[in-house]
């Protein structure tokens, strides 16, 4: 019997080696059904690079495909996916469209392919587009060094990074539940919700009404100037560092806590819907209510229900 288990193990080791070297060379392929018809999947990665005409407005839906638009030597498109399922690219007067079919083969077996499919997008240095419009299901969407007049992301589970844009009317990025995140920009107005993940300003500029909203994510600003802002949060936590305020800003949480450090002088308003709350102005602890100079041209309105404020 002991014989036994020791042959036994032997086999089960020798299949384990077997398999593990099968799948490095490539053995291990799942299988798709395409209309009821199984067929060996393509899991290899392809690439695909087209240069593209001049356009203004540049429109991209994408299932699972990560997409990142900067600054590059011409109007071109790069592909890089999976089984050669490319996006199409289609251009009309000054309309770049980008379309990633969302029909997926149902497939059955082991992917070893860990990389997303990626769509890259350049646009010449010193020109400028109207408008940059992106929906997305699943893929992260980065855009770096462009400019345009309109700027509108949608996203399901997609992260959302921008870095160094110019924006001069509106931009606006909703997430249900991806990140997003701005630094070294200049915007003009701004409108941000994510709801179970962070919003993230550093370095940047936002010269009109800006709103920036979660219902679990936090909140962070740091060295930007807002202008007429509303920033909004239910169970998220809100930080400003080093923010110059102007006109009429709001800060207003349910369960969040609000820390705001080196602000501008600027008028203050705080009101607390429970006694759980409280503010600490400056080392001075008040609850309910406090208000200094409330009537400037520049003011800070915070109310909370049970978060806890603090002003140093």
């Amino acid at each position: 019997m002991k014989k036994y288990y020791v042959i036994t193990s032997i086999v089960l080791f020798v299949g384990v080696i077997l398999t593990v070297c099968g799948a490095l060379m490539g053995g291990v392929r799942s299988i798709s059904f395409d209309n009821g018809r199984p067929q060996v999947a393509d899991n290899r990665q392809h690439r695909k690079e087209q240069t593209v005409k001049k356009f203004k407005n540049l429109y991209i839906n994408t299932n699972r495909a990560d997409v990142e638009i900067k600054q590059g030597n011409e109007y071109r498109v790069k592909q890089n996916v999976i089984g050669k399922k490319f996006a199409t690219i289609s251009q009309e007067s000054e309309n770049l469209t980008i379309d990633e079919d969302a029909k997926t083969k149902f497939n059955v077996g082991v992917n070893l392919s860990f990389r997303d499919p990626k769509i890259e997008i350049t646009i010449p240095y010193d020109e400028k587009v109207n408008v940059i419009k992106v929906n997305s299901e699943d893929g992260d969407v980065k855009i770096n060094d462009v400019e345009a007049s309109e700027m509108r992301l949608n996203g399901n589970t997609s992260d959302f990074e921008i870095r160094g844009v110019k924006v001069s009317q509106q931009t606006e990025l909703k997430t249900a539940n991806g990140e997003i995140s701005f630094k070294n920009s200049q915007l003009n107005k701004l409108n941000s919700f994510a709801n179970s993940g962070d919003i993230e300003v550093e370095n940047t500029t936002i010269a009109d009404v800006s709103e920036l909203s979660t219902t679990n994510g936090d909140i962070s600003v740091k060295t930007t100037e807002l202008s007429d802002s509303s920033i909004k949060t239910t169970s998220g936590d809100v930080e400003l560092e080093r923010v110059n305020l102007k006109k009429n800003n709001r800060i207003s949480t349910t369960n969040g806590d609000v820390d705001i450090e080196e602000i501008n002088n600027i008028g203050f308003s705080y009101q607390s819907r429970s006694s759980a709350s409280k503010l600490d102005y400056y080392d001075r602890e008040y609850s309910k209510s406090f208000e200094k100079n409330p009537n400037s041209k520049d003011v800070l309105r915070i109310t909370t229900n049970s978060g806890e404020v603090e002003i140093s």
